[in-house]
């Protein structure tokens, strides 16, 4: 019972992290998107 609790735990662990980094990766793709879109518009407009 007690290794049961244990890999449910580890289990919840690892979604939770697989979450939190891709919410995080998805918004520093975005950020990165939108900072190459910025420099692209400089460069339009010297």
């Amino acid at each position: 019972m007690q290794s049961y609790t244990f890999v449910l735990i580890k289990l919840s662990v690892y979604t939770f992290f697989n979450v939190i980094f891709g919410v995080l990766g998805s918004w520093l793709g975005r950020f990165e998107g939108m900072c190459k879109w910025l420099s692209r518009q400089q460069l339009l407009y010297q």
